[in-house]
């Protein structure tokens, strides 16, 4: 399950191509887990520059999250969607039915981020030069990436459908000759 979701997340980031990164974390898959009775204390992202998208998998009854003074149950297949620099917390209570919590946390930069955000900026936490940041080049970059990636991606496409085609045509030859 993890790589065919790594295949299709890996299309999709960086989600504001051309714009400079802030920080390290602008755009990441986590992947979390928790057990009945566990905590999370209250934490904050390094920047504002960062969206975090928190999809419950499975195990969300009888968990919280807390953003700021809001807390909302967590659900399975429901999203949650805040500023990583927002006070978070998350609390797996434990209850009689609880079970083992699986989140994918997908972040990603601020929409509003742009490039003129930078302006009267030297640097970033990853680009140590911006007035030498050449968009064209990370744009070059970023569509030869997606071309490898949508080729894999196209690759196991094919050789699945033919394990497929294969398996029942040997299926329906097995059952020609039975």
């Amino acid at each position: 399950a993890l790589p065919l979701l790594c295949s299709l997340l890996k299309p999709e980031l960086p989600t504001r191509v051309g714009v400079p990164y802030a920080t390290r974390y602008n755009e990441e898959v986590v992947i979390f887990r928790s057990q009945p009775g566990a905590s999370v204390g209250a934490h904050c992202g390094s920047s504002n520059a960062v969206i975090n998208l928190h999809l419950t998998l499975a195990g969300g009854k009888g968990t919280t999250l807390r953003i700021g003074d809001i807390q909302r149950e967590l659900s399975d297949g429901k999203v949650f969607c805040f500023q990583d620099s927002y006070f978070h917390a998350v609390d797996h209570s434990g209850g009689p039915d609880a079970k083992e919590r699986f989140s994918i946390v997908v972040r990603v930069m601020h929409p509003n981020i742009t490039e003129d955000t930078f302006s009267g900026c030297n640097r970033t936490e990853v680009v140590a030069d911006l007035k030498a940041y050449d968009r064209t080049e990370a744009l070059e970059k970023e569509v030869e990436r997606l071309r490898e990636a949508y080729r894999t991606l196209a690759d196991q496409t094919r050789s699945s459908l033919l394990a497929k085609a294969e398996t029942s045509c040997c299926e329906a030859n097995f059952s020609l000759t039975a």
